[in-house]
Order: structure tokens, then sequence, then C-alpha cells
């Protein structure tokens, strides 16, 4: 993976492979075309976000840490849908004039209106067609991430 956008308040968790670096490689976890507090910036511009050295090797050749085989993901069942799913959509619109943010043309502050009965399931697809990235999720019950577009 070369490149990769994060929004606020996101996560990545990066594991790097330095065994097959030669010694003195320096190796920097860079920013590129990403201003700071994305998306119109307004910050401070901050390329070099960190930097390793590849300095020397661990002794006895290795690290112990490091299971043999790649460890892997438990298999996720898909989720059965039929013609009885109920569908939501939930577009992400920011209002340039006042700088605001609402989902579904609806304030974030104003009551939901959206009530799930216990024990459905429903298909929410989040829509974000925005220049920047946005978090979103859910809370409250077992949530499931399908995909992102």
């Amino acid at each position: 993976m070369l490149n990769c956008l994060i929004s606020p308040a996101e996560r990545y968790d990066l594991l790097v492979g330095f065994s097959g670096m030669p010694m003195g490689t320096d190796i920097t976890l860079a920013n590129y075309n990403a201003p700071v507090h994305l998306p119109g910036g307004g910050g401070p511009e901050i390329t070099e976000m960190m930097q390793f050295r590849v300095t020397k090797p661990l002794p006895g050749g290795g690290d112990p840490t490091t299971p043999d085989t790649e460890p892997a993901l438990p298999a996720v069942p898909p989720i059965p849908v039929d013609v009885h799913t109920r569908r939501r959509e939930f577009v992400l619109y920011r209002h340039v004039l006042f700088g605001t943010m609402t989902l579904n043309a609806v304030p974030f502050m104003e009551p939901s209106e959206d009530f799930i009965k216990l024990g459905s399931k429903e298909i929410w697809e989040y829509i974000n067609p925005n220049h920047g990235a946005h978090p979103a999720g859910g809370a409250g019950g077992p949530v499931r991430w399908g995909g992102v577009r």
C-alpha cells in the first residue's frame, strides 16, 4: 500500500517489514497533497509524519514475537438479505454558507427519527458527496460494515 486517506478520528494500524532493507536505510511516512484539516486546509504544512531508521539487526537474527505463518482473520459469513430487508440512505451534506453538516438535510443535533425494531436487520447506506472524508459509525447495537463507496 503506497497511500491512504485518513478521516478525522480514524486510526490505521500499519505493519511494516524492515527485514529486506539494508542497514542505514531511512523510511519516511509522508503526507502528500493533503492539507492539514482537510478538505480546505488552514493548518500548518506537515509533510514528514514519522521516520524509521534501519540501524542494526536484532540479536538472534529475528523477531521472536513474529509468528512463522501469517495470521488470518476469521471468516465472516454474509448476512442473508431478502426482499423484506429495509434499506435506508443517509446522505452527508456540507453546507458551505454556514459551515455545517447534515444527514439527509437534517441538522446533527435534531432528534433522530430512525427507530429500528429489535431483532430486525437493515441495510444503511452512507453517502458522502463532499470532497473530504468524514467518519461515520453506528452505536447502540451490533453493526457490521459491508463496504465503502
